[in-house]
């Protein structure tokens, strides 16, 4: 039945209206960014109108300024009207300068005149008179001019009159009123104490190309100079508008500029406003609604929550309740899982092991089962009542000690015994039901293979053939299969397993690695257990004998063992049997071999009777016997030879004397070959025989030179020299010295002692 989700349901919908509003947030947060991106940008282009105004300004004025200076400091004229000249006509200058002054005014149509006052007659040259200084009607800026500090380049605005005389019918002077800003420079550079070149620029031609800059739709701008005297002015706007303030260091004039009060610009920043308040109003209404629906929505899960605290506050006395309801239900949700997980383990567990007891129960009974009790075995092993015919195969794992210490951790060793039984799934047709498959010891999985009417499959040896070949090529390990003859009826099936198990006890002889039908045993076994005790203690008895044909013996011995059909009890047995009597009989040898066996010899046998062939076991047993009787036969020859060592190195020293001694002497009276008189002398004693006989002849001489009187001939022939000059060179060779020499020394040092 399918559950209702109205609590899903009505949760979804009640968050509908919260998305809603979070959607509007989104938009006005977005229509308020777009109209501050709006007003930056604004405020962005405003400085950069602004700027270029300022810049077109000071370029024009700084152009001026620079053109002064530069006919100051290299124009001729200028020059010639500071700098008195009795050579030069004085009306001459005048109107040359006037004409410069023109030509100035031409170049830079902003500029409104030019005048020079000359501070040695007090005279002023404009361009189109040539007066007094107390008649010049700009003497009282010419005044200030002197005052100002040289950093001040241009004045404020001011008002100048200009007076112009008619060309010819010498009207009355006309005087107009124009708003300038001057630039005064002393003269001459660079003292300056000549006179004073004064430039008026009309503020009308310098700002009449701002209009051209600035659209006076959209944008205003005010222009004043350092005393607030407006010079330019555009639009209605007013200080709220103002979006650029700049000033200008050479020019000492403030810069505003805005948008026109009458714009949209005006609207957009209430909009924006607006939006900003509405949106922050929006997430209060979001929060709060929030807060009610998840109070409302939360109600159900808090009923739950107190229901399981109910039903487990037994289980909480004493113990800290967790503050998070949510984290409180997950853990009780774990708890549940965990349980019924555990629960279905167990189960599960329960079914297979009583599936595994019933699967032995029908292979392994000894008595028969009741109709009753066999029906309910096979009904859980989910084995029809009628087959067609059924065997059993019993796989074993080949050397399983190997197998343990390769896979030393369980976990790895069930990893490889579910690969066996899960690939042995694999070599069955999938026409055929499935092979049950079982472990039934830790080495052994038992195999049942059940044939229903009308069905066909391959021939179970060549089947159980592949499987071998491909666990030794792809796991690393072997195994032998013993298979039970095939059984037409389910009570029958014991028999076959126990044909399978019964084969696998014969492997030692049939050999391991391989497929071992029931059909193979052979009904001839050999020589029974009791047969072999004589064979194997006289075997023992001829090794003590130290007989050289005792490797061949044993040859013999294993060879039959690995013919015998025996069971792997009955070979192992007489194997435990033969190294208990070899142990014995060694124990009674020297210890050289003891200790040969011990540390050597017997790992190694442990680890050839591990093998799963008797024929190998046998072959590596065979090799190791023949070490063993080799070791035993070096020994005594060893023996042996070291007391003949010894009966030749006591003649040597009661016949050191005899100059006849030498290694052919030696050798016929030992009847030895001389070469191996040698080596044999030289192995048991570390020296030559030469070297042997020379030292202690001299040794001898040494004590004779002490101790006695006697003449150095006389010492030579006593210690086996008859050749004096042969004795004195081989003395001096071995003790550095002379006889007479090493006499003297000895006789020096008795005195000393003395």
């Amino acid at each position: 039945m399918a559950m209702n989700k109205k609590w899903f349901k009505r949760t979804v919908l009640s968050y509908i209206p919260i998305l809603y509003l979070t959607i509007a947030v989104i938009v006005l947060v977005a229509i308020f960014a777009i109209n501050e991106i709006s007003l930056k940008e604004a405020e962005r282009t405003n400085r950069y109108l602004t700027g270029t105004v300022v810049h077109s300004l000071e370029t024009t004025m700084k152009a001026i300024d620079h053109s002064l200076l530069e006919e100051l400091r290299f124009g001729d004229r200028l020059y010639d009207y500071f700098e008195f000249n009795p050579n030069t006509d004085p009306r001459l200058v005048n109107y040359e300068v006037s004409r410069k002054l023109r030509q100035l005014t031409a170049e830079y149509p902003m500029i409104h005149s030019i005048y020079l006052y000359r501070f040695r007659d007090d005279r002023v040259l404009t361009m189109n008179s040539f007066e007094e200084f107390e008649e010049f009607e700009d003497r009282a800026f010419v005044g200030q001019a002197q005052q100002l500090p040289a950093r001040v380049r241009w004045s404020p605005v001011r008002a100048y009159g200009s007076s112009s005389a008619g060309a010819s019918g010498g009207n009355q002077a006309q005087e107009a009123q124009t708003a300038v800003v001057s630039l005064s420079q002393r003269a001459q550079l660079p003292m300056g104490n000549e006179g004073i070149v004064v430039v008026n620029v009309s503020v009308q031609h310098l700002v009449a190309d701002i209009d051209k800059l600035i659209d006076l739709q959209m944008t205003f701008m005010h222009i004043q100079d350092g005393t607030g005297a407006s010079l330019y002015s555009s639009g209605e706007g007013n200080s709220a508008e103002v979006m650029s303030r700049s000033r200008s260091s050479y020019l000492q004039w403030e810069f505003e500029s805005g948008v026109q009060s009458g714009v949209a610009f005006g609207w957009l920043q209430f909009v924006s406003r607006l939006w900003g308040v509405v949106g922050v109003a929006a997430i209060a209404v979001s929060l709060v609604y929030l807060l009610v629906i998840t109070r409302r929505n939360y109600r159900p899960i808090e009923r739950i929550v107190q229901q399981i605290q109910a039903y487990q506050n037994h289980r909480q006395a004493g113990k800290g309740a967790d503050k998070d309801e949510f984290a409180f239900i997950q853990k009780a949700l774990e708890r549940l899982i965990d349980q019924n997980s555990l629960y279905e383990e167990q189960v599960q567990e329960d079914r297979n092991a009583r599936r595994k007891q019933a699967f032995i129960q029908l292979l392994e009974r000894e008595a028969p089962l009741s109709d009753k009790e066999h029906r309910k075995t096979l009904m859980r092993l989910d084995i029809p009542l009628a087959i067609e015919e059924a065997y059993v195969a019993v796989i074993e794992i080949d050397r399983y000690a190997d197998f343990e210490r390769k896979y030393g951790k369980p976990e790895d060793q069930q990893l490889m015994k579910f690969a066996l039984a899960q690939v042995l799934e694999e070599f069955f047709v999938p026409e055929q039901p499935p092979a049950w498959a079982e472990w039934i010891r830790v080495n052994r999985l038992a195999v049942l293979q059940v044939r229903l009417p009308d069905s066909q499959g391959r021939h179970k040896e060549s089947t159980f053939e592949d499987y071998r070949a491909w666990v030794e090529a792809n796991l690393g390990l072997t195994v032998t299969i013993g298979i039970g003859s095939n059984v037409s009826r389910t009570e029958e099936i014991g028999k076959s397993y126990a044909e399978a198990a019964g084969v696998l006890r014969f492997k030692l002889a049939l050999g391991g690695n391989r497929v071992h039908p029931h059909r193979e045993l052979p009904t001839d076994r050999g020589l029974h257990t009791h047969g072999y005790y004589p064979l194997i203690n006289a075997v023992i008895q001829e090794f003590g004998t130290g007989n050289p044909e005792w490797p061949d013996t044993i040859q013999g011995l294993f060879a039959r063992l690995s013919r015998d059909v025996m069971t792997n009890d009955d070979l192992l047995h007489l194997l435990q049997y033969f190294k208990n009597l070899l142990e014995r009989m060694i124990e009674e040898l020297p210890y050289e071999l003891r200790s040969l066996w011990n540390e050597e010899m017997k790992a190694e046998w442990e680890r050839a009777v591990g093998g799963d062939s008797m024929q190998t076991i046998a072959r590596e047993l065979a090799e190791l016997c023949a070490q063993l009787h080799e070791s035993y036969a070096e020994l005594v020859r060893s023996n042996n030879n070291s007391r003949l060592v010894r009966e030749i190195r006591q003649y040597i020293e009661d016949n050191y004397s005899n100059p006849e001694l030498s290694l052919s002497h030696i050798s016929d009276k030992y009847n030895l070959n001389g070469k191996y008189a040698s080596q044999l002398f030289k192995e048991h004693t570390g020296v030559k025989f030469v070297d042997f006989v020379m030292n202690l002849r001299i040794e001898h001489a040494k004590r004779l030179l002490s101790d006695t009187n006697e003449s150095i001939n006389d010492i030579s022939r006593l210690v086996g020299y008859e050749i004096p000059l042969s004795f004195g060179r081989t003395f001096k060779k071995l003790a550095g010295v002379t006889p007479s020499e090493y006499r003297k020394h000895r006789s020096a040092l008795y005195k000393e002692v003395e």
